[in-house]
């Protein structure tokens, strides 16, 4: 699963590389999505790991 902070760190990413601020640095992507997954875990599960 990919979460939104993901495709935001991909496309800035990619832009930065290929010196290219168009969405992805212009690179084409497949995003295939599943609609009757489970839902995402959300930040609720990070104060389990905080001591």
């Amino acid at each position: 699963m990919v979460g939104n902070m993901q495709f935001l760190l991909i496309n800035s990413r990619l832009q930065e590389i290929l010196q290219n601020n168009l969405p992805f640095g212009r690179v084409q992507l497949i995003i295939v999505a599943d609609l009757f997954q489970l839902k995402p875990v959300t930040v609720w599960i990070d104060g389990f790991f905080k001591s």
